[in-house]
């Protein structure tokens, strides 16, 4: 543990979910494992040059609508669309097939179990502080049983844009019912979470499982509080 500025009062915690509170390096790559191999085999799919090359796709549908970057459910669904219609089916048939493959991926990335002792932390940490999620990800919540031990799971999208905007956070606050710098928001970037939760107000945390500061060249700002373990938070709020 390093602490950089002295924690002021902490009425409530929001944390950051992918590689915060588990492991998110597995559950992706093994996700979109799922998902190069449902493109390849995808009986529908096989006219289609574009599935070669989503992310290609991916380039084109940003130029197109930028937006979309705070949005990955909708950025993958319109993707997925773009390739379906390459292939040749009707306007509606290949957005219903998008959304479709869309919502399976989103379930194979969440079938994976969050370590029990990470259910402990935010379960006492849970007596004491109102706690929110903040994610720029598509995570299910309620597939994992996180979303139990939080006041709100709040996802980028749905006109919020993604961290370190401060729809979030801002929402985060609001749902807490505390002012931002009573805050303590946990992460793991340096960018979306530690930048993007000073500039709302809020103390920051980071989490760096090594002791040491994960994309060093990315960090423009130092944290409040810099923790190896959730165990080490826990040890400071509670």
């Amino acid at each position: 543990m390093r602490s950089y500025r002295t924690l002021g009062p902490v009425r409530a915690v929001t944390f950051d979910l992918d590689d915060t509170l588990y492991d998110n390096t597995p559950v992706i790559a093994a996700a979109e494992s799922w998902y190069e191999a449902a493109l390849a085999c995808h009986p529908m799919l096989r006219s289609s040059e574009l599935r070669l090359c989503p992310g290609r796709v991916r380039r084109m549908v940003l130029r197109e609508f930028p937006e979309l970057e705070h949005d990955v459910t909708l950025l993958r669904a319109e993707i997925l669309t773009r390739i379906f219609l390459d292939a040749g089916l009707a306007p509606a048939d290949a957005r219903r097939e998008g959304e479709l493959m869309t919502r399976r991926f989103i379930q194979v990335r969440s079938a994976f179990r969050i370590p029990p002792e990470t259910f402990a932390i935010l379960r006492n940490l849970g007596r004491r502080y109102p706690l929110v999620a903040l994610s720029n990800g598509n995570m299910d919540p309620v597939r994992t049983g996180i979303s139990s031990f939080f006041r709100s799971c709040i996802m980028a999208g749905g006109g919020r844009r993604a961290k370190p905007a401060p729809d979030l956070f801002a929402q985060a606050a609001a749902l807490a019912g505390v002012e931002p710098g009573q805050i303590l928001h946990v992460g793991d970037d340096p960018e979306t979470d530690i930048l993007g939760a000073r500039n709302a107000g809020m103390q920051t945390c980071m989490i760096c499982p090594r002791g040491l500061f994960c994309r060093p060249e990315r960090v423009r700002l130092l944290p409040d509080l810099v923790i190896r373990s959730l165990k080490e938070l826990e040890l400071v709020l509670l």
